[in-house]
C-alpha cells in the first residue's frame, strides 16, 4: 500500500513493540494535529 510510506514516521508504530507506554494527551493531540494538517 504506497499511502502507507506517506505517513509520518512519528505516526507509524512497529506492531511487534511491546511494554510501549502509553500515549500522553498531549502527544496524541499532536498527532491529531499532523493527521489534521494532511487531511485539509
Amino acid at each position: 500500500m504506497p499511502f502507507l510510506k506517506e505517513l509520518p514516521p512519528e505516526l507509524v508504530e512497529d506492531a511487534d513493540a511491546k511494554d510501549k507506554e502509553p500515549l500522553n494527551p498531549d502527544a496524541g493531540k499532536k498527532m491529531f494535529d499532523v493527521l489534521r494538517s494532511a487531511i485539509y
